[in-house]
């Protein structure tokens, strides 16, 4: 197997900006555009522009362009970005009207050069260095660093550059709806993290992975018909005609159509983005695999395309060595045998290799470990290099997946950039990335690729076996505090109520999401709000279940003592439902038993019991109404009057007036005389 990096070469015309002056430096050079790749036929062209953060003017400017001799190695790479080459294959200077005054930015024309006889005569990269002097070229103001990629005859492999999106924000809403926070405002307003990257891949649209979270979509489609927000102590509602709700659902059409762009990949994440090892640890495996299906199924349906069935994104790349195991056999339930998609930073980096690592690794042991794309670690630093000036970013990482590719330039390989939750993205960053990566017959050593196709890249039938890295521990892992786990088993305890009485399982699914919602990472430190998704669980499943009414109070009166006693229970579910009724009381007999199972299919039903009454009199009868699982549902209190004689105690009379009667006839008889 072999190892993966991150993007292609150079870049490509780069539509004019002013980044933010940054550095340290008084004076920087900022990359507006440049060459994608240089040929024979085709010379370096590339523009800088200037920005004085100082209080001195300089004058009398001249701007040199050197392109130094190929790299022959990753490390060559970074030095000379970092230090510069020593010599030169090819240069030019030019001439600079005017000055640059304190406070400001000035653009260049662009600069043209020719490698002549400096040319190598191979594929290569060339490091390039643009220089700014002052005082006809006696004075060094600033430098720029980048490099191009010279193509002689046409590549043979490309390099697989994937190129992946996790689309995740905060979730932070009570279960009425109200957002706590303006996250995902921001983030769908011009600029924001879902307007950048998805306006980046709809401009630029080549091969990508696109990683949802569900939860997002649904978030976002919700607010497309209006939302409350609770914004600085005060409720806000925005109504479904506001701008701000109109760009909720027009960002879903958007994600919907990238997503169904030829070419794009597609990984739903698990339902609400919990943490896998939290889950795990906690027990909640079932859950877990739950979460999974959830995801996949709300993004086919909200975006209309199909998650990919054979890579799986642990939510914020975090997982552990003892949640491994028990993740595995999660996801090969379906008999699918999944990778996982991880950031860089979550394997640790291998030791005494000569090339650079594969971009496919083993986590864990042989035959319960998985494999993993994983990212380039210089790649993704390439990234982050030059924050204040995205283009270059975007050129010196092209260049650093250049160099990946001339380590072997004749092998089919890949390698994964990630852009992480939380990770900062910038438009024109990535609008340059993507160019670099789109193909240009017989020039392209770069190629932009899907995950999975990293994992055919290295792991091919003539592929060594995926090289094993640790899985880096993360800083921290939270855990489901035991009052939630507690109140989460309540929460199964009230749907398997709802179900046992016959509920359609869309509804019981319906009010178990809120569950899952309690579990999402994003709620792990917020467990009041996590609570309130348990405490609704149960709300509504009250609410259903009161839809069955017990009988009101009356009396019934039995005239002799053996009858029937009717109860009428309503039923306002619509739909049958099956419960248990049970009767008692003091001093009646059921004949046949005071508890039955019965289906209530009209919405009134009377259900008669017969009964033996134990003596006369009113007594109190309790009715009560439960699930097939014993949940009380209701309960009433209907009164029995018994009007019937007791023969024992009729018999008694009788013979006691008898007794009396006898008793007082022989008192009135006359006595003999003695």
């Amino acid at each position: 197997m072999r190892r993966i990096a991150a993007v292609a070469g150079v870049i490509a015309a780069l539509a004019a900006g002013t980044p933010a002056v940054a550095q340290g430096e008084e004076v920087r050079l900022l990359l507006e555009s440049q060459t994608i790749a240089i040929t024979p036929r085709q010379d370096l062209s590339i523009r800088v522009a200037a920005a004085n953060a100082g209080d001195e003017a300089f004058r009398n400017l001249t701007l040199t362009v050197s392109v130094a001799p190929p790299t022959q190695s990753r490390t060559e790479y970074d030095q000379a970005l970092a230090l510069g080459s020593v010599s030169a294959a090819a240069t030019t200077t030019r001439e600079v009207q005017g000055s640059l005054d304190p406070g400001a930015t000035r653009s260049f024309q662009p600069i043209e050069l020719a490698l002549g006889e400096g040319a190598p005569n191979a594929n290569a990269l060339l490091p390039v260095t643009v220089e700014l002097r002052a005082d006809g070229g006696f004075t060094p103001v600033a430098t720029l660093r980048t490099a191009v990629v010279h193509i002689v005859e046409a590549p043979q492999a490309p390099l697989n550059v994937s190129v992946s999106f996790v689309l995740d924000e905060p979730f932070l809403r009570r279960p009425d709806g109200t957002h706590l926070d303006d996250v995902l405002e921001r983030s769908i307003a011009p600029g924001g993290r879902l307007d950048s990257v998805v306006g980046a891949l709809e401009t630029v649209p080549v091969t990508v992975t696109l990683v949802v979270a569900p939860v997002l979509v649904e978030e976002l489609a919700a607010m497309g018909d209006g939302y409350r927000i609770a914004r600085g102590g005060e409720m806000e509602t925005v109504a479904a005609d506001d701008p701000r709700a109109q760009a909720a659902g027009q960002m879903v059409e958007r994600l919907a159509a990238v997503a169904r762009t030829p070419g794009t990949e597609l990984i739903a994440l698990p339902y609400a983005s919990p943490l896998v090892p939290s889950m795990i640890g906690a027990g909640l495996d079932r859950d877990l695999s739950e979460q999974i299906r959830r995801g996949r199924d709300v993004v086919t349906s909200l975006l209309g395309g199909a998650p990919s069935p054979t890579l799986f994104r642990p939510p914020g790349s975090i997982l552990t060595s003892q949640s491994l195991e028990p993740l595995r056999r999660i996801l090969s339930e379906d008999g699918t045998t999944e990778a996982l998609l991880l950031d860089a930073a979550s394997l640790a980096s291998p030791t005494g290799l000569t090339l650079s690592p594969p971009g496919v690794a083993l986590t864990g042991p042989g035959d319960t470990g998985m494999v993993a794309v994983a990212p380039d670690t210089n790649v993704a630093r390439r990234l982050l290099d030059i924050p204040d000036d995205p283009r270059l970013a975007a050129a010196r990482t092209l260049g650093e997946l250049s160099a990946l590719y001339f380590e072997q330039p004749s092998v089919d390989r890949g390698v994964s950039i990630v852009f992480g939750e939380g990770d900062p993205v910038d438009r024109a960053l990535i609008e340059q990335l993507l160019i670099g990566l789109r193909s240009r017959p017989g020039v392209s050593w770069l190629q932009a690729s899907s995950a999975t196709r990293i994992l055919v890249a290295e792991t091919g039938p003539d592929d060594p076996d995926p090289l094993p890295r640790r899985l880096r521990a993360p800083d921290r892992v939270p855990s489901f505090i035991d009052s939630f786990l507690q109140g989460l088993s309540r929460s199964r305890d009230e749907l398997a109520a709802l179900a046992s009485v016959g509920a359609a399982q869309e509804l019981v699914d319906q009010i178990g999401t809120n569950t899952m919602l309690a579990e999402s990472r994003h709620l792990l430190d917020e467990s009041d709000i996590a609570q309130s998704y348990l405490a609704a669980v149960t709300r509504a499943v009250d609410a259903e279940l009161s839809k069955v009414h017990p009988p009101s109070a009356s009396t019934i009166t039995l005239t002799s003592r053996g009858g029937n006693l009717p109860v009428t229970i309503r039923n306002d579910a619509g739909y049958p439902v099956e419960v248990s009724l049970t009767l008692s009381a003091p001093r009646l007999r059921f004949i046949g038993g005071a508890t039955r199972r019965v289906t209530l299919e009209r919405e009134q039903q009377a259900f008669v019991f017969r009964v033996r009454a134990q003596t006369t009199g009113r007594f109190p009868v309790n009715v009560v109404i439960e699930t097939p699982t014993g949940k009380e549902i209701a309960s009433s209190r209907i009164v029995v009057r018994s009007t019937a004689y007791n023969r024992v105690a009729l018999f008694a009379t009788i013979g006691a007036a008898l007794f009396l009667v006898a008793l007082w006839g022989r008192r009135l008889l006359p006595r003999r005389k003695s």
